[in-house]
């Protein structure tokens, strides 16, 4: 069922990020087939316009990752402003910690508290304690729940404004303002540079994939076919 469009049910479980790497593969295999020459027939479009209820464009085409995100940290992305205000401060402010954010982010990153590394990606308080105490979470930090942020975590509270843009995150601190993103990183409006993009492949990807951003100009498939697998 996840390889097949992935399922809205499987959030909140480890087939959340399974579904997207069979999404990812499946890009990977039909480049790899195309390339090869292989061809579906016309008859494709309509069934993706049942199957999807999305009509098929036959305008010119353009890069879809122009209007992408590429998420700047491994969990739910309705976290990442309140990441990113949580990072721009030196150190803890003072309590109270309170994250305000549109309705549409409490409803999707809805954990207040967290028992599992997967519970703590969905966790606007989690997330914001974890990088006021450490910095931005990478994969390794979902490893398992620490201690110390799921404490802080705990008395962060979390507010809804729906003035506020669907990826904005206001924080306070002892009831003033002390920080706010309009737009998180990686989101079309705030693109990762380079350098960003280099650091988030070798993240996931440890060395496999050095260069592999390099040249923007060479043909996929001089990737994806080239690629050896561990």
């Amino acid at each position: 069922l996840l390889r097949a469009g992935g399922l809205h049910a499987a959030f909140g479980s480890d087939g959340k990020a399974i579904q997207v790497g069979l999404a990812a593969a499946a890009g990977v295999t039909a480049a790899r087939l195309a390339a090869g020459g292989a061809t579906a027939g016309e008859e494709v479009y309509g069934g993706f316009e049942e199957a999807f209820g999305a009509v098929w464009t036959t305008e010119a085409p353009r890069p879809a990752i122009a209007g992408n995100w590429i998420k700047a940290y491994p969990c739910c992305l309705q976290t990442h402003s309140a990441i990113e205000a949580a990072a721009s401060l030196p150190s803890p402010p003072a309590e109270p910690i309170e994250v305000v954010v549109h309705p549409v982010s409490l409803r999707t990153a809805w954990r207040l508290d967290v028992a599992t590394g997967l519970e703590a990606k969905f966790s606007i308080p989690y997330l914001t304690a974890f990088t006021l105490l450490q910095g931005p979470p990478g994969v390794s930090s979902f490893g398992a729940v620490d201690p110390e942020a799921r404490a802080l975590g705990a008395r962060v509270a979390v507010a809804t404004d729906d003035a506020l843009a669907e990826s904005e995150a206001v924080l306070t601190a002892a009831g003033h303002e002390v920080a706010r993103v309009a737009a998180a990183l990686g989101s079309p409006a705030r693109p990762m540079d380079d350098a960003q993009l280099a650091a988030k492949v070798r993240d996931l990807a440890g060395s496999s994939l050095d260069g592999a951003l390099d040249d923007r100009a060479r043909p996929a498939t001089d990737l994806v076919c080239g690629l050896e697998v561990a």
